[in-house]
């Protein structure tokens, strides 16, 4: 939901100012630690294990989505059209998995 409307605001030239960009920094942080909190529930036991390997991956996947999108995607699409290209990627996450 997020990345829709990121997408859509940025083609509508919506001012977000420093508040609307902290607004969707802390809803993105928030929804990544809910997602997180469920992908570790287990047996403490298990905890321990899913949430070191849990955290490499994501920070990887970071790093990665970071030079993708600011090496790649972003200088080739555009802002607005690599906003679109990641709302498309994260609906069709929500789908698959």
């Amino acid at each position: 939901a997020l990345a829709v409307a990121c997408a859509w605001a940025l083609p509508a030239g919506l001012p977000c100012g420093l508040a609307g960009a902290a607004a969707m920094l802390f809803a993105s942080g928030a929804l990544v630690a809910g997602v997180f909190a469920v992908a570790a529930h287990g047996a403490p036991a298990e905890q321990r294990s899913r949430a070191g390997s849990l955290y490499a991956a994501d920070l990887l996947g970071g790093c990665v989505g970071l030079l993708g999108a600011g090496l790649c995607v972003i200088p080739a699409l555009g802002l607005a059209a690599a906003a679109i290209a990641a709302a498309v990627a994260a609906i069709t996450a929500l789908v698959f998995v």
